[in-house]
């Protein structure tokens, strides 16, 4: 039963990721608002990843374990009716319908693949870290139930501000350097979370791995976008089902692949491990920073994207 109803919500997660980022990726076409459309998009959806923890420890400890599951449904009931009563976008029946590029394309094109790469490590570090350091926690500080929880607090602290303060910075920046940055802090964090220990020793290293977990997906979901646009033709669902894909599988490996590494090698062999492949894909994003392009129109919107960036700046 369990089986068959977190199959039911995956599917209608994927839907709704899908198309509610596509949706937005065709409404701005300028990149400043498009960046930040996209931002807060993700930024939603990544804080109810991380909330999640500790929203749920609490209410199981002093509510009761079908507390989070009904609270869930009157949630999503709610956001269900709100997106009904949204008006959808006006179809301009003047203008042909543009095909965009297939699954099979866009997943050989290597800067797509980068990406879906950063973003599936993404959830493989916090997965990781989810499901690695409550046990490591039990064994060596003897928490209680809902400090297990609350220890991912300064996790979402982190990936808060990035969405309200350093987001608006990741044009000027430069979304490959921004990713860059952030792998570099989850490297640094993952190997300070080491030496911790209480769970107060854990809140500065917890909050810097939310803050880089945010500014590598902030940068990286709108460069998705950037690189269809200059590649191929600015249709995204294909692109954004790559991605999304990636991401699950993350979401999927990351518990699996961290827990035979913590059963034979130890909870400091998983950080060192999370720490390296952020290290090895920070030296990879230098590639993000100048795709090419494949055509003439590719390479108007290019100048376009640039003008645009320098009027914004």
């Amino acid at each position: 039963m369990l089986l068959f109803a977190r199959a039911f919500q995956g599917i209608g997660s994927s839907c709704t990721s899908i198309a509610g980022k596509s949706a937005l990726s065709s409404r701005y076409i300028n990149l400043v608002e498009r960046d930040n459309a996209l931002r807060i998009a993700v930024g939603g959806s990544l804080m109810g990843l991380m909330c999640g923890p500790p929203c749920g420890a609490l209410l199981y400890q002093y509510v009761g374990k079908s507390s989070p599951f009904f609270i869930l449904c009157g949630l999503t009931l709610v956001n269900g009716v709100i997106q009904l009563l949204i008006k959808p976008l006006k179809k301009d029946k003047s203008k042909t319908i543009i095909n965009g590029p297939s699954i099979l394309t866009l997943i050989q094109d290597p800067y797509i693949l980068l990406v879906a790469l950063g973003l599936f490590l993404i959830r493989v570090e916090y997965a990781l870290l989810e499901t690695c350091l409550p046990v490591w926690m039990i064994d060596t500080m003897k928490p209680t139930q809902s400090a297990l929880g609350t220890v991912f607090v300064p996790t979402t602290v982190g990936l808060l501000s990035v969405f309200l303060i350093l987001g608006k910075f990741c044009l000027k920046m430069g979304r490959w350097l921004m990713t860059m940055l952030g792998m570099l802090i989850v490297t640094i964090s993952l190997v300070t979370i080491t030496f911790t220990k209480s769970v107060i020793h854990l809140f500065i290293p917890n909050c810097a791995v939310g803050l880089a977990l945010g500014m590598s997906n902030a940068a990286l979901t709108p460069e998705l976008t950037y690189i269809v646009d200059i590649r191929y033709t600015s249709v995204y669902g294909n692109a954004f089902a790559i991605t999304d894909f990636f991401q699950e599988c993350g979401l999927a490996i990351g518990p699996i692949c961290s827990g035979y590494l913590l059963r034979y090698a130890g909870f400091y062999w998983v950080m060192y491990c999370g720490g390296i492949l952020s290290l090895i894909y920070s030296l990879m994003a230098y590639l993000l920073k100048n795709p090419p392009t494949k055509n003439t129109k590719s390479q108007l919107f290019e100048e376009k994207t640039t003008n645009e960036l320098l009027i914004s700046s």
